[in-house]
């Protein structure tokens, strides 16, 4: 009878492991995904706003060394 009771404990464990596992892979797909995308983001912020080049009128910072001083 003993060897009944622990045959089913070593089943409950592989299906508390493997429903845990699900778990886990789920949630570090949904982690990567968000900061992935947030990462995306902050490249493209970083990419517009620190390019090099001179720009007149739309400058995000006026006192980049790359901006055109104003003309008087």
């Amino acid at each position: 009878m003993r060897k009944k009771s622990s045959g089913q404990a070593v089943i409950e464990y592989l299906i508390f492991f493997a429903m845990m596992s699900i778990i886990a892979f789920n949630l570090a797909k949904a982690i990567h995904g968000f900061l992935a995308s947030n990462i995306g983001g902050l490249a493209v912020v970083l990419s517009r706003q620190l390019k090099t080049g001179v720009c007149k009128n739309t400058c995000y910072f006026e006192h980049y060394r790359n901006s055109i001083p104003d003309e008087e």
